[in-house]
């Protein structure tokens, strides 16, 4: 590879890590004055609740957030207008049929508990905050479509400042100046909190979007296109990238819902997600690290074995740099692990061992490089079984576990999980390469 371009992959990947670092200190400020202000039991309703928004929102896109990654960015280059304003245009129809039915199983919902809860004038507070903000979904759902169409027009920087600092950020100024006026105590003023979040965020987001030349959203959206094509592939290729999102956020969030329902203690919820926003800095290392290689490994089939043994000593040094980076990580937390939690407000008891225990989890969690490799050669069928399995095993074990041991039982459900897939995919990369995608296999 040319020197200026390593140089210039080196520069980018630097600003893309202080946006993502920015981005993280603006999280880490948002989950400080909600466990300040908010009981732990509160807090984790509000953490399910955005973890459940999110969720939903990436059901409604149906994959085509991920899918306008390959066909925005094939239609840009070819100076193809017709398919990129057409395919925008399927895109919004998409999410547009999705929302309705949202909506409408939304107001069949309220109006079913309105006619079983007509004598108790109390009602409302039964129902949890996640059923009350679900209607904001679309809202986000847009926003990662948006996100998609500014990356696929070449901006990558401008879609990490979108994705770490503006999405982040607007959580933090929105959090600030309402808890400025006043004080949430229940779950209508939560509510309000995440209407306003999410609609500052969707105002923040179009007005970004549209100070980028020539996406043409708008434009495709308000009216068809004249010469209005459709491409069976863009669903072929949205229902493959759906499934596999939906299997990676059904991991990532099965663990709160567990908690939520079946914990004997309604503060772990919100103590698992305190520790899940603190070890958050070392995902954001590892994707930072891992894009550095990961074109390489999509090409690796056609590599010179000088251009092979570079990769594998590029390898070599970012997973051992992912390992001491987690070991140092793990140092530094346990060496202040009481003043890390008195800090979201957690007192002092068994949940300062439930952190090495997640930092290891999010070390497991690493499979950039070999989730590269198989979807490359087109291996999605069996990415996509090794997640099911992921799924199932975190579920069962979590539910048996999370009764006797409650946030220690689901963590440890979810070391299990990790290390199934993570073996599955070792083994069949190792079946296809000799390419060591880990530190020793």
């Amino acid at each position: 590879m040319p020197e200026h371009v390593e140089s210039s992959l080196f520069t980018k990947s630097f600003w893309a890590l202080l946006l993502g670092f920015i981005g993280y200190a603006c999280r880490l400020a948002v989950t400080v004055i909600l466990t300040r202000h908010l009981s732990l039991e509160l807090y984790g309703d509000f953490a399910v609740a955005w973890r459940s928004l999110i969720f939903v929102s990436m059901l409604l896109t149906y994959g085509t957030a991920a899918s306008a990654r390959r066909f925005v960015t094939d239609y840009v280059a070819a100076h193809d207008q017709r398919r990129k304003r057409s395919f925008t245009y399927w895109v919004f129809q998409l999410l547009a049929r999705s929302t309705v039915r949202l909506f409408v199983v939304y107001i069949t919902f309220w109006m079913m508990t309105n006619v079983l809860h007509v004598i108790d004038i109390s009602w409302l507070e039964k129902y949890h905050l996640a059923v009350f903000t679900l209607v904001l979904a679309p809202v986000l759902s847009v926003f990662a479509i948006l996100a998609s169409y500014i990356l696929s027009h070449g901006y990558g920087l401008l879609t990490a400042f979108l994705n770490s600092v503006v999405f982040y950020g607007v959580q933090f100024l929105v959090v600030t100046i309402f808890f400025a006026v006043f004080i949430p105590e229940n779950i209508t003023h939560l509510s309000a909190l995440l209407f306003s979040i999410v609609l500052v965020l969707m105002a923040v987001g179009a007005m970004i979007s549209l100070s980028v030349p020539n996406m043409g959203i708008v434009q495709s959206v308000v009216s068809k296109p004249r010469r209005y094509v459709v491409d069976v592939e863009w669903m072929d290729v949205s229902q493959v990238a759906y499934l596999n999102e939906l299997l990676v956020n059904t991991t990532l969030t099965m663990n709160l819902y567990i908690l939520e329902l079946f914990a004997a203690q309604e503060s772990n919820v919100g103590i698992y997600s305190v520790c899940e926003t603190w070890i958050v800095i070392l995902g954001l290392l590892f994707v930072s690290l891992s894009e550095q290689d990961v074109q390489n490994i999509h090409e690796v089939g056609h590599a010179s074995r000088s251009k092979y043994r570079r990769l594998q000593r590029s390898l070599d040094f970012f997973n051992s740099s992912k390992l001491l980076m987690a070991f140092v990580f793990l140092g530094f937390t346990w060496a202040f692990r009481v003043s890390i939690l008195s800090f979201f407000s957690i007192p002092q008891g068994r949940a300062e061992y439930l952190l090495p225990l997640m930092i290891f989890n999010a070390y497991l969690g690493d499979n950039q490089y070999q989730l590269s490799y198989l979807m490359a050669h087109d291996d999605w069928d069996w990415v996509q079984r090794v997640q099911l399995l992921a799924v199932l095993l975190l579920v069962v074990v979590s539910c048996t576990l999370v009764l006797p041991f409650g946030m220690f039982g689901v963590a440890f459900a979810t070391t299990l999980s990790r290390l199934v897939c993570k073996g599955l995919f070792t083994y069949r990369c190792r079946q296809r390469t000799s390419l060591r995608l880990n530190l020793l296999v």
